[in-house]
């Protein structure tokens, strides 16, 4: 029969840090316009679709985004730090409807008499 052995230091986890260097990314990409935005959520992620709603009340999708939850608690903090910075230089930002509503104006028919 043998003997229990020792637990080895090795066994240990070890705590590393890793430094990465990642190019600027910000002047890189396509920016498109979006002035609606969508989302849903489940344990596996969080995604955002992405629309711009046109002067006629039409509704173009533009891009979306699927998140891990890990990710997009990242960026709802870097968001508010980003806003807090945006009211800090130029006032309050007033609070956007949760909900749009486009109203579309219809030109009454002629009586044609």
């Amino acid at each position: 029969m043998s003997e229990p052995r020792e637990q080895d230091d090795a066994t240990e986890p070890i705590e590393q840090t890793k430094t990465l260097e990642l190019p600027e990314l910000l002047g890189l990409v396509d920016y498109q316009c979006s002035n609606y935005v969508r989302l849903s959520s489940n344990s596996a992620d969080v995604r955002l679709a992405f629309g711009d709603i046109g002067p006629t009340g039409n509704l173009v999708p533009r891009s979306g985004f699927a998140l891990s939850p890990i990710v997009a608690k990242a960026l709802h903090k870097a968001l508010g730090r980003q806003l807090e910075q945006v009211e800090e230089k130029s006032g309050p930002i007033p609070d956007g409807p949760l909900e749009i509503k486009v109203v579309v104006p219809v030109a009454k028919p002629d009586s044609g008499a």
